[in-house]
């Protein structure tokens, strides 16, 4: 298959894609809900992609000097990740929610706000 057109908006914001796991490397476009705006994950190693993703979505961030994270109580899920608030001293700049299916606990969305 064919590396997809990486989009970008009419002002030349740059999007977030990615590259096949396997040898042929191919160029894909990160799918998101149209209806949450969430990045869909579909995939064993969630934790990995989860890393790489943040590591994309922070390198766009303002200037922060801490981190604060929350973590999933119970269910299939627990222990995992549930939000990541970026501040800058007390205020909070970004965060982070992730998503986890309510069965398999594996990740589902990311969702910055």
């Amino acid at each position: 298959m064919a590396d997809e057109i990486l989009k970008s908006d009419p002002n030349r914001v740059r999007t977030i894609g990615g590259v096949t796991d396997d040898s042929s490397q191919e160029v894909r476009n990160i799918r998101v809900d149209p209806a949450t705006s969430a990045i869909k994950i579909d995939d064993d190693q969630s934790q990995v992609i989860l890393g790489n993703i943040l590591q994309s979505l922070a390198s766009d961030l303002k200037t922060y000097d801490t981190t604060a994270i929350t973590y999933v109580s119970g269910g299939a899920a627990d222990g995992e990740i549930a939000t990541v608030t970026y501040l800058n001293g007390a205020t909070p700049l970004y965060t982070l929610t992730m998503s986890y299916n309510a069965v398999s606990g594996k990740l589902e969305s990311v969702v910055r706000s």
